[in-house]
């Protein structure tokens, strides 16, 4: 097997390259953390006042039971949930808005993916005739996480920001090299596949699509958490006499 370590040498000074941008990356993601928390609490809070409207409208005893005792409590715990859970979700926006952003300032994507095809190369050659599909699957999940060790010692809050965009990215470049190298066996019948044929590949596909790719599923998950919370925040009353009239009937 070819020696890597020269690779492996030359890929820490991706971290470093990218600099100042650092900075960028840590505050897409605490600013989206804490709004996206803020939105969550706020949301929860605007389902449990609508949720007071309607036991005012439905309650024969009307809304007073709900304001007191325990039931106080209600809207602080579903505001800490819902918060909570929002913040998790701006988390991830704010990884998918840094990758967005190393990808303007630095080309994030063409690093990892000449990294990544690099060490390929050193692994098993730049030209490769009927590797099976599961041997390249194999390489490739090995390369990958040489790559994301490389930058493993570093410390810090940018560093630890930087890892976890990187993780992702690393993710979808492996979907993407994956699916290429399935193409060009096809395109060729097995016959001499070029790894930088295969990178060029990913790089034109995730260029131009990453914000899609990134966004989509966030987007996805965005409109799940406004329903989840707007259900449970209006409906919990609901859901309590469901509990008790549950416990009630097991004894």
């Amino acid at each position: 097997m070819a020696d890597v370590r020269p690779v492996i040498a030359a890929i820490p000074t991706m971290l470093s390259h990218a600099g100042g941008a650092l900075f960028s990356v840590v505050r897409h993601v605490v600013v989206r953390c804490v709004f996206w928390g803020l939105v969550g609490a706020g949301t929860a809070l605007l389902a449990w006042l609508v949720s007071l409207l309607i036991g005012a409208l439905v309650l024969e005893s009307g809304v007073r039971p709900l304001l007191s005792g325990g039931w106080l409590l209600v809207p602080f715990v579903l505001m800490a949930v819902a918060g909570v859970a929002f913040a998790v979700h701006g988390f991830a926006r704010g990884l998918a808005r840094a990758a967005l952003d190393l990808e303007q300032r630095v080309g994030v994507v063409n690093r990892v993916v000449d990294a990544i095809a690099g060490l390929l190369e050193s692994r098993i050659g730049g030209r490769l005739t009927d590797l099976p599909l599961a041997r390249w699957e194999s390489n490739l999940k090995d390369v990958s996480r040489q790559y994301l060790a490389t930058d493993a010692s570093a410390r810090g809050l940018s560093a630890w920001v930087w890892r976890r965009v990187e993780r992702r990215v690393v993710s979808m470049i492996d979907t993407g090299l994956l699916s290429a190298y399935r193409a060009e066996v096809s395109a060729t019948g097995g016959g001499g596949v070029e790894i930088g044929k295969v990178a060029g590949r990913v790089k034109e596909e995730l260029s131009g699509a990453l914000g899609e790719r990134l966004m989509a599923p966030l987007n996805f998950q965005r409109l799940l958490l406004f329903a989840a919370t707007f259900l449970v925040g209006i409906g919990w009353f609901g859901l309590v006499r469901l509990v008790a009239w549950a416990m009630r009937a097991a004894q």
